[in-house]
């Protein structure tokens, strides 16, 4: 999919959504997925940045693994924290330096990468596309070795 095209901002919210539900584990890699730039096309504030990812976790999810930059912004933190772990859901946060490219993996069978972040998400142009099979074995694999083996 292409995400970014003008008036299409809802159909791409619902797209990555619903082909990322899960209601086991879900592992999201997304450096700046508990930060906020500033107001752009996709968000205009804040708050409904803030309040798209908690809406974008599936309420009956078990498990969240976060793959962020170390620094997350405080209140964003706070708040998803607050209201995923609110609704029973177990949250891992994994601070690292070492992941470049946003990922949505649902219960380590498939594998959705997104050519921005949650926050540009039909901001501009990028496409979100399958990780094929053997990729996603092997990025597994270097998740596993940065949780430490966990």
């Amino acid at each position: 999919m292409l995400t970014g095209v003008s008036g299409e901002l809802e159909r791409d919210h619902k797209y990555l959504k619903k082909k990322s539900h899960s209601n086991e584990w879900l592992i999201i890699t997304d450096p700046y997925f508990l930060q906020w730039d500033g107001p752009n096309k996709a968000f205009e504030s804040e708050k409904r940045y803030t309040e798209y990812i908690v809406d974008f976790i599936p309420r009956e999810l078990k498990k969240l693994d976060l793959f962020i930059l170390p620094g997350p912004n405080k209140r964003i933190f706070k708040k998803f924290n607050d209201q995923i772990r609110g609704r029973g859901t177990h949250v891992s946060y994994w601070e690292t330096t070492e992941i470049h490219d946003r990922t949505i993996i649902r219960d380590n069978m498939t594998g959705t990468m997104m050519g921005t972040s949650f926050g540009g998400l039909g901001n501009k142009l990028a496409f979100v596309l399958d990780i094929p099979e053997k990729d996603l074995n092997l990025f597994m694999e270097q998740l596993s070795r940065i949780r430490g083996g966990a």
